[in-house]
């Protein structure tokens, strides 16, 4: 790999910025963005165990009010 292959080398993204095509709107979208992703992640997975949680809750509620 050369130096120019790599579109993450110093060199590359001098001459990116020089040229207009490097902002820093994208890096200010994906560091929010990962954020929200993130807590989307979590809440997702906190309802699937919220659901779990009561599905199971009523399949075992009658078997403990006889015990």
């Amino acid at each position: 790999m050369t130096l120019r292959d790599n579109p993450n080398a110093r060199s590359e993204l001098e001459r990116r910025v020089r040229a207009g095509r490097l902002r820093w709107s994208g890096p200010a979208v994906l560091l929010f963005a990962r954020s929200g992703f993130a807590v989307a992640a979590h809440a997702l997975v906190a309802a699937g165990v919220a659901l779990r949680r009561r599905r199971l809750r009523r399949l075992l509620w009658p078997l403990l009010r006889q015990g």
